[in-house]
């Protein structure tokens, strides 16, 4: 299956606009600061998986086993870029990746099916 820039363009906003505000509120509870920082890192993390996942990781089937490896994948990669930029212990880096990603996971599948 091909993805045109178009639809990943789409998504990728979407996925910055459900995941951006729970990685800074989730980076300054943390303790990093200030906030636009915040918001630099959380758009990093987000440029560091989102066309990676779209792009060069090969599709497979079922679909259900591609999206769970891939998401658990993305999952790692941001949460060491939380531990990176937070130092806080890696059951919170991995907390906040997972919470991120959960939402706009469930969001994305919500709107596909509709």
């Amino acid at each position: 299956m091909t993805v045109s820039v178009a639809e990943w363009a789409v998504a990728f906003g979407l996925t910055v606009a459900i995941e951006a505000p729970i990685y800074v509120y989730g980076l300054r509870r943390l303790g990093l600061s200030p906030w636009w920082g915040c918001v630099l890192v959380a758009v990093a993390l987000q440029v560091s998986t989102h066309p990676a996942l779209w792009f060069v990781a090969p599709r497979f089937e079922p679909y259900a086993l591609w999206l769970l490896v891939m998401e658990s994948l993305v999952i790692a990669v941001e949460t060491a870029g939380v531990r990176v930029a937070t130092s806080a212990p890696w059951s919170k880096c991995f907390a906040l990746a997972l919470l991120a990603n959960a939402v706009s996971t469930l969001v994305g599948l919500i709107l596909y099916a509709w």
